[in-house]
């Protein structure tokens, strides 16, 4: 990180410090959505598969791991979390089931 930046993000710190809190908060959330991304593809789980079990749209796990848009809330983050633990439960069962 540059000294031009680190000046800044002090400036910001300062003037705003509601805004370095929010900011601090969605650091967290990205650091949660880049690893259920990891997640969801070393189990070989499609985003469509993964919303269905969440009882949300696709587009809504696109949002959530692509990072670009307004970190997604808690609850959808969470939904994510107990929908990824259902399937995966669900493809070990079925595979079970298969031997």
């Amino acid at each position: 990180m540059s000294m031009k930046t680190k000046i800044f993000r002090e400036y910001i710190r300062k003037a705003r410090p509601d805004l370095a809190e929010h900011q601090a908060k969605n650091v967290n959330k990205r650091l949660i959505e880049v690893q259920l991304r990891a997640l969801r593809d070393a189990l070989g789980m499609t985003q469509a598969k993964v919303a269905e079990a969440a009882g949300i749209t696709q587009s809504v796990i696109a949002r959530l791991e692509d990072r670009s848009g307004p970190a997604l809330s808690l609850e959808f983050i969470e939904r994510y979390v107990v929908s990824g633990a259902l399937v995966t439960r669900v493809w070990r069962n079925s595979k079970a089931a298969v031997r």
